[in-house]
């Protein structure tokens, strides 16, 4: 149906209810009704409402069509004693990834993950103590021999069983960055003539089971950059629940040198690329040496939850196998600036990651009918051209979809579009095909996962991780070798 023929209808409608109402009314009061109000009351009034009722249907049509576009932030005036890397585009502004960590079902390293996914040995099974409403068990992708009890000992009742699992996923990926912490502090360029002896400290064990596994101390030199740690919540843990896992956070950072500590509620994975990507447009702004360490875990291996997924259809059971099947994950990542002292020395050395590129569907991946992949095609090639990449360079994706062919046509599809050279049963792993719906933890996995493919030695390109679980959100971020160069454009004729 054409605009014109659907305004027209609309100046209808409006006029005949108007007549209705004011026929109605003129006949009720018996009034002697003038010639100005029969052109006024009945063919003006209806005009003018159709057309701000129109201007208001196009206003917010083009408020949604602009927030769905990607910023385009223009570059900033360059000050002589600012670092060269502030001169760049924004778009191709860069972080290095110096470590990756990660824990699920299927393996506890990024190298076990992709070679269980990749052979396809790791699946989610019949759990063995959820049900459904209807007695059934569910599928779930639950971590094997994930030891709670030492945790659910020290908090009260009152904290659901997901967030004892999700914080008990998340320990030894945090021990594992924060001792990584320890070591770049000790390698820290120390100022001799600022230099203390009182300034070095034995890193102590504590609380037995929740202590970093170091052992060396820590220079506090006044020249280390001050560190920030970002712990990623899902919105939906109650306030107590945000609390104890704030709380948790603090003991486990306790020995680091005066870090900067944030817990962050989120609703989706891209809210976490979105704050994200202004701490990489602020690290650009200041130009100097700052790190970063986010970590997020989530599950949804707990009673409650099933009964929740079941109640609103997201619930993956024999007789509805478009609905998700409950996973858990824990990651993390150390970030740094380029000019981090000592990153060409690191072994294995970091990959580069570049800012995310976020952007929304206009129709839900959920709907019926066929998905289309045209808006995560376009957020790919947009992640490409921030890393100044061709489609040629192009060598893995990594996704966060799962068995739902919703999200395996739209990943699947849009490689195609965008690189045809690529075989995509060989060139995409799908995390959540093994190991079910992440939740928020999704939003780190496939990096964590792309990271290790961009650190390998034989890695000659770009690497792509996509977050396509959300039923509208698309988030495509590019991740190279840390000395990789792009090929050339090639020469027009």
């Amino acid at each position: 149906m054409s605009k014109l023929l659907k305004a027209g209808l609309l100046c209808l409608g409006i006029g005949a209810l108007i007549w209705l109402v004011t026929l109605w009314q003129w006949q009720t009061a018996g009034r002697d009704v003038s010639g100005a109000d029969i052109v006024g009351q009945l063919f003006v009034l209806p005009v003018v409402l159709t057309a701000v009722l129109l201007l208001a249907v196009w206003g917010v049509a083009r408020l949604r069509v602009d927030a769905a576009k990607p910023v385009a932030l223009k570059a900033r005036p360059v000050s002589a004693d600012q670092p060269a890397a502030v001169a760049t585009d924004d778009r191709r502004l860069s972080v290095a990834v110096v470590q990756a960590v990660v824990r699920l079902s299927a393996g506890d390293t990024p190298e076990q993950v992709l070679s269980q996914i990749r052979s396809g040995d790791v699946r989610p099974g019949l759990d063995p103590e959820l049900q459904d409403l209807d007695g059934a068990p569910v599928f779930t992708a639950r971590m094997p021999e994930l030891d709670v009890v030492a945790l659910r000992q020290a908090w009260p009742s009152d904290v659901g069983d997901r967030v004892v699992r999700a914080l008990t996923l998340l320990q030894a990926p945090a021990d594992q960055l924060l001792e990584r912490v320890l070591m770049l502090a000790e390698d820290w360029p120390v100022d001799e003539a600022l230099a203390r002896p009182s300034m070095t400290v034995d890193h102590p064990a504590h609380l037995s089971g929740m202590s970093i596994a170091a052992t060396t101390g820590v220079r506090r030199c006044p020249t280390l950059p001050r560190l920030t740690v970002r712990l990623a919540l899902p919105s939906s843990w109650t306030e107590a629940e945000r609390e104890h896992a704030s709380a948790w956070l603090r003991m486990r950072c306790a020995d680091l040198p005066s870090p900067a500590l944030h817990v962050h509620a989120l609703d989706q994975a891209d809210g976490l690329w979105a704050l994200l990507d202004q701490q990489t447009l602020q690290w650009s702004r200041e130009g100097r040496a700052q790190w970063c360490l986010v970590l997020v875990a989530d599950s949804a291996i707990d009673e409650h939850e099933v009964e929740r997924r079941q109640a609103v259809g997201e619930l993956f059971t024999g007789v509805h196998q478009t609905g998700r099947i409950p996973g858990e994950a824990a990651a993390g990542l150390l970030l740094a600036t380029p000019h981090w002292p000592g990153l060409d020395a690191q072994t294995p050395p970091p990959a580069r990651l570049y800012r995310p590129v976020r952007l929304r569907r206009d129709k839900s991946a959920d709907a019926a009918g066929r998905v289309g992949a045209a808006v995560l095609q376009n957020a790919m090639a947009q992640a490409l051209t921030v890393c100044t990449a061709l489609p040629g360079d192009l060598l893995q994706v990594v996704a966060d979809g799962d068995h739902r062919a919703s999200r395996t046509a739209e990943v699947f599809e849009a490689l195609q579009g965008l690189a045809p050279q690529l075989d995509p049963m060989l060139s995409v792993t799908r995390v959540g095909e093994a190991c079910g719906d992440l939740g928020l933890a999704g939003a780190l996995v496939p990096v964590v996962l792309a990271t290790s493919l961009a650190q390998q030695d034989d890695a000659a390109g770009v690497t792509l991780a996509v977050l396509v679980q959300a039923t509208h959100e698309r988030v495509a971020l590019a991740l190279t070798p840390w000395t990789w160069a792009p090929s050339p454009a090639p020469a027009k004729t």
